[in-house]
């Protein structure tokens, strides 16, 4: 972060730094790095700043959704994420954020749509994959989850994605 809080100083219009750093803020709270008030607090200018230089950018809408779910207030999050997804309908990064919103909000027919849309614009993406067939599996239908990690390790041997796929839907089936 600290190359990207340089790049920004030497350009304060730099908006795919501040996009970037956004993103190393979400990641730190997404997994307890940060607490959710250093994140906002960190977070906010940045996001209000890159909205303000480029207000069509997929990754402002996207972070500043995130922002808003982060602040619990998810019907701002949701008017953000279609806004995104109104200016590029096939962003995947946008898609993946919005699909995990709307999975954790326990949205999950909308979450499905969303993650099947996402795999269509990646479709060897490992994380799109494990997550569609997470939800798939969370409406009931684990054997979709094992089909998704059998892809998951044809496409990545190695992936720890389809081996906890596994493990989670035989799980799920009682096995």
């Amino acid at each position: 972060s600290t190359y990207l809080e340089k790049a920004i100083e030497l350009d304060p219009s730099y908006t795919l730094a501040m996009e970037r750093l956004a993103d190393i803020f979400l990641n730190q709270y997404s997994t307890g790095a940060i607490s959710n008030e250093v994140y906002l607090q960190q977070a906010e200018p940045l996001i209000t700043r890159l909205l303000q230089l480029d207000p069509g950018l997929p990754g402002a809408n996207t972070q500043l959704a995130m922002l808003r779910w982060a602040q619990d207030d998810p019907e701002a999050a949701e008017a953000a994420f279609k806004e995104t997804l109104r200016l590029h309908p096939g962003e995947s990064r946008s898609l993946e954020r919005y699909g995990t919103f709307r999975s954790f909000e326990g949205r999950l027919d909308e979450a499905e749509s969303v993650w099947s849309r996402a795999l269509l614009t990646d479709p060897l993406s490992t994380k799109i994959l494990f997550e569609l067939g997470k939800v798939e599996m969370y409406q009931g239908y684990p054997e979709k989850f094992v089909q998704r990690a059998r892809r998951i390790a044809e496409l990545d041997p190695d992936s720890a994605h389809s081996t906890t796929a596994l493990i989670q839907a035989h799980l799920w089936m009682g096995r």
